[in-house]
């Protein structure tokens, strides 16, 4: 093993870590930024605008802010105004100009130091593992004193923890505002301008509170407390004449460390370990930036630049350990801006255990309903990696329903929400269905409080151990180190199976066929020329991150923060598909929409199948994945239940399941639902039994509501009748003969394309019997398929014109010409008759298209950028899909003409994070590249080699999934 380069690591990204970045960079040094979040800036940008007293003692026109970061207050009175995104996107920016590196998700774990006690590397933590980073010197700049807590400098520090809130709130019409204090606070009212709209801002500050800081879980405590206070703050408000209408625009929480007396580095075997220099609270002026820089330039003067030595020894806990019987190397680096990070295995050892019944990862939408139903009577962890719980409907930005069974839990959550809202909020809506992530996040946080909910906020899993194929122990690392949590069960809903990769739980990612997932939801990008920013939060989903990858993942966040707009207010990057374990069970999208009652009921849900890119089964191919036809579905339990680990169950997003089942089941109302489902199944098994008894689970689901009679009472089809009641124009219809068995549904098939008279109809069953092989009515199919390939084309009117919005997601309600022909498409290819390759390739030929990206008339979809799709999109995905399968030399020539089309060829790969083509077009070039090259094009083999090095992980792992094929390909 071999470094590049040793860093001065800086722990913490706000401004005081950035500030000495920048220091260390100028001073000839190599700094490299550590940030347990997904962005930079921390205090600056934890509110919409940020107010800075304007320095008195001089008349320069320049700020500070603007020499140091190139940042251009709009400057209100006496003070500086900033907004959060596009300071997000400079501190960001001023990092990379500077080529200073920097990690996301990160958080320090132990220290390394050489032979001669010399700091030689850090341990960093995040939910891929533990890695090994290079290091001459460590600087803490966390706020938090985390280098103290991990080296457990002072056994029992003599300190004080305080905690400051701010709430940001909009149209305050009463400028003089006061607000009484009660029993549990005491607070000061800030009153600012606001540039956003005509309405004013309020920032409200509360006064310290001390508590003690020698328990793990205070820190999360104080939170839970103080964001419940919150909730009364903002009642009372509301209760003041004139601010009826105020709304909650933002929630912060600060903590930071106090001393008896100043402290001064002292470890006698690491050197170069320094407390940060400089803490910021939320008011501060020009001049504490000044002192801030100075202080930061100081600093750096004073490390000089030094290499490490190779590690001998790992510090956890003030604890010398040997590596050798600690960590295990892997053979690669993972490299992210040339910083090598090393992935180390954590052997056991001694660190502080925590033992329980249930460890619930990720309090999110799901995790939060599983921790209710186990908090009801069973010993509990809670385990979050934000500092907000609710995931995706707080933090996410996705408070409501849209789809989803909206019964069982879901339904008391949201009773339990309007009585929050109303008796302790003071909020009286005018639209009772329009939720509010703020007052969500306020609830969840409240009852946190009152329930004393045992939690870890800004915490991560990076380590998970079994024995004897069940889960013993989850590895956990926050602000005060490693420990252990030993529970009976316990439950990922990370949202991406963090807990169940850890164990070594094998898992799928993406369309099976090229592992190109959904697009993520940045939201916020100023992308249309539109004033407000709520008209404009869909209109980030462009790209698509690979979750089973750092690198991926860092790249994502970085787009998503350099993108941001003025008002930009959400975490940078909200994805809608992660891993899918390999669990006891997989349900298909066949299975999950044909109404079919597993073996195992366990969970429902009620939605469209609904992807965000493209889908992946034949069934949705064939326009068949249709936005407005609602499904029913059971979910059985094997489907979150991890194959080979026991105690583990697996929620959210990351279920075992075909990837467009996926897509149907992640609605909020479900997995909310299905994580209460989960609850109950560990609390039946925690007390004498080790793994629940479904029967007893069952039961009980059907007392909480959760599995509804008419889940149970659904019917399906038989073949016979799927065949009598076939209507070519009700494609719902033919998708219930496309359900069907094969061996049992053909003869029906067979016996109606025989007797039927009108040739629509029998063109109907030509295509069925087509899907299931069989070619009886292959002449009547090219039949059809040449007319459709002639006249669709060159009629104005022709549905790709007309219809284009169903050119994304299918059908709507009938089958147009557009997706008949593509259908023509696929059942072809299961015939396996050459006669109809002249067909498929005049399809090819004639759907070139390209052209401009068309833009949907729906407003929700125009607004998003993988909803704006070129001309004939699908078609050439079909097309591409076929050929594929079935190479054809002859086809070459089109595909090559397809490739030279605007907006579908184009070189559309990218090296540079900074510079992304649309997503959606590098996505189809690169997978018609792959069939002409399986054709025998050298042309687009050589676009196909050059994607295989494109910065965007999905593209290059499709790419590098064909490389060898394609090379074997006479050309």
């Amino acid at each position: 093993m071999s470094y590049s380069k040793s860093y001065t690591v800086i722990i913490g990204g706000g401004l005081s870590g950035i500030a000495l970045a920048l220091a260390v960079k100028r001073a000839g040094g190599n700094p490299l930024v550590v940030e347990k979040r997904a962005y930079l800036g921390y205090e600056m940008v934890g509110r919409y605008q940020m107010y800075v007293e304007k320095n008195a003692e001089t008349d320069e026109e320049t700020s500070a802010w603007q020499t140091e970061f190139s940042l251009q207050p709009v400057q209100i009175e006496n003070e500086y105004c900033f907004y959060q995104g596009e300071t997000k996107a400079q501190l960001l920016r001023r990092l990379r100009e500077e080529s200073i590196p920097y990690l996301f998700f990160c958080s320090l774990a132990g220290v390394f130091t050489d032979e001669y006690n010399q700091l030689s590397a850090v341990l960093l933590a995040n939910s891929y593992g533990l890695y090994q980073v290079k290091a001459s010197h460590l600087v803490d700049c966390s706020g938090e004193d985390t280098v103290r807590h991990i080296l457990s400098i002072e056994k029992s520090p003599s300190r004080l923890l305080h905690s400051a809130y701010t709430i940001e709130v909009e149209n305050i019409k009463t400028k003089e505002t006061r607000l009484s204090g009660t029993a549990n606070w005491n607070g000061s009212v800030n009153y600012h301008h606001s540039k956003r709209a005509d309405t004013s801002l309020l920032s409200i500050a509360l006064m310290k509170n001390e508590m003690s800081a020698g328990d793990r879980f205070s820190r999360s405590k104080e939170e839970n407390r103080v964001k419940s206070v919150a909730a009364d703050v903002i009642g009372q408000l509301r209760k003041i004449p004139g601010n009826e209408q105020v709304e909650v625009k933002n929630i912060g929480f600060e903590a930071a460390v106090e001393y008896e007396e100043e402290w001064v580095p002292q470890l006698a075997v690491i050197d170069n370990i320094y407390q940060n220099p400089y803490v910021l609270h939320f008011n501060f002026s020009e001049r504490d930036l000044i002192n801030l820089m100075n202080e930061a330039a100081s600093l750096a003067a004073k490390i000089h630049k030094r290499e490490g030595a190779t590690s001998s020894q790992l510090y956890l806990y003030g604890e010398a350990l040997e590596q050798k019987q600690l960590c295990r190397l892997e053979d690669e680096a993972i490299v992210w801006m040339d910083v090598e990070m090393w992935p180390l295995q954590l052997m056991e050892t001694e660190l502080p255990l925590y033992l329980t019944d249930a460890t619930i990862v990720g309090l999110g939408a799901s995790g939060m309903a599983a921790l209710e139903a186990i908090r009801q009577d069973s010993q509990y962890i809670g385990v979050e990696l934000q500092s907000l719980l609710g995931g995706t409907r707080t933090a996410g930005h996705v408070p409501n329903y849209y789809y989803g069974y909206r019964g069982g839990h879901t339904e008391k959550l949201n009773r339990r929400l309007k009585d929050f809202e109303k008796q302790v909020l003071n909020l009286h809506k005018t639209d009772p269905n329009q939720l509010d992530r703020n007052s969500l996040a306020l609830m969840f946080h409240s009852e946190a409080y009152e329930n004393n909910d045992k939690m870890l906020l800004q915490a991560v899993v990076c380590g998970a151990y079994c024995k004897e194929e069940r889960l013993h122990t989850i590895l956990v690392n926050d602000s005060w180190g490693l420990c252990y949590i030993k529970a009976t069960n316990t439950i990922d809903t990370s949202g991406n199976g963090d807990v169940a990769a850890l164990a070594g739980c094998r898992f799928e990612y993406g369309d099976p066929q090229d592992g190109v997932p959904q697009t993520f939801s940045q939201w916020g990008i100023d992308e249309k020329n539109v004033p407000l920013f709520h008209e404009q939060r869909f209109s980030g989903d462009y790209d698509a991150v690979d979750v089973t990858s750092f690198t991926d993942m860092m790249r994502a966040s970085t787009v998503a923060q350099l993108n941001n707009s003025t008002y930009y207010s959400s975490n940078p990057v909200s994805y809608r598909e992660g891993r899918r374990i390999v669990g006891e069970e997989y349900l298909t999208l066949a299975e999950a929409i044909s109404g079919k009652q597993p073996h195992q009921f366990f969970a429902v849900a009620e939605s469209t199948i609904d992807n965000h890119g493209r889908t992946s089964t034949e069934l949705a191919r064939m326009g068949l994945a249709c936005c407005e036809k609602i499904y029913k579905i059971a979910l059985p339990f094997g489907c979150f239940r991890p194959l080979g680990i026991a105690g583990l169950f697996v929620g959210g997003k990351a279920i075992s399941a075909e990837r467009d089942v996926v897509g149907t089941v992640r609605m909020n109302a479900d997995v909310q639902n299905a994580g209460y489902a989960l609850g109950i199944a560990v609390r039946k098994s925690n007390l004498k039994e080790k793994d629940p008894d479904y029967e007893k689970v069952c039961g009980q689901l059907q007392e909480e509501g959760l599995i509804p009679k008419e889940f149970l009472q659904q019917q399906r089809l038989g073949a016979e009748e799927a065949v009598t009641q076939l209507d070519e124009k009700d494609p719902y219809r033919l998708l219930e003969v496309l359900l069907q068995q094969e061996e049992e549904v053909v003869p029906y098939l067979r016996n109606a394309f025989a007797t039927a008279e009108v040739e629509t109809k029998k063109m109907t069953y030509a295509k069925c019997l087509a899907w299931f092989g069989d070619a009886s009515g292959s002449e009547l199919l090219k039949k059809r398929m040449e007319y459709l390939i002639k006249y669709e084309v060159i009629d104005e009117n022709s549905d790709i014109s007309t219809r284009c919005d169903a050119v994304k997601h299918g059908v709507q309600g009938d089958i147009n010409d557009y997706w008949e022909l593509n259908q023509l498409i696929l059942v072809s290819e299961k015939i396996g008759d050459a006669d109809f390759d002249e067909l498929l390739i005049r399809a090819a030929t004639v759907a070139t298209a390209g052209g401009q990206p068309h833009v949907s008339k729906i407003t929700y979809y125009a607004s998003r950028r993988d909803m704006i799709e070129v001309p004939f999109y699908e078609r050439i995905f079909n097309l591409a899909y076929v050929f594929s399968k079935r190479p054809i030399p002859q086809a070459k020539k089109a595909l090559e003409h397809i490739l030279e089309q605007e907006n579908i060829g184009g070189n559309f790969y990218t090296y540079d994070p900074e510079e992304l083509p649309l997503f959606f077009s590098s996505y189809l070039e690169l997978t018609v590249a792959i069939a002409a090259a399986l054709c025998g094009s050298t042309n687009a083999q050589k676009k196909v080699q050059a994607y295989t090095g494109d910065c965007r992980s999905v593209l290059a792992k499709f790419a590098r999934r064909y490389q060898d094929i394609i090379s074997d390909v006479t050309v």
